[in-house]
């Protein structure tokens, strides 16, 4: 597990949205930096692209917007 200090940041105070979040999680890419490896399963580029999506689900879950 890697913590985003940029995306907490981006949510702490404010309403969380599906603009907000949206918008928070696309910094999650910066708090990465190099900790995201490629293999012979997938890319370094796949894994950062999934890392922001499925940012995007958990924080939706864990407030209760998720889409059905």
């Amino acid at each position: 597990p890697t913590r985003g200090p940029s995306v907490e940041a981006a949510l702490v105070g404010k309403e969380l949205t599906d603009e907000n979040i949206a918008a928070a999680t696309d910094l999650i890419d910066g708090d990465l930096g190099s900790d995201i490896l490629g293999d012979i399963f997938a890319s370094a580029e796949y894994r950062r692209a999934m890392a922001a999506i499925e940012l995007k689900h958990a924080v939706f879950h864990a407030t209760g917007l998720a889409h059905h």
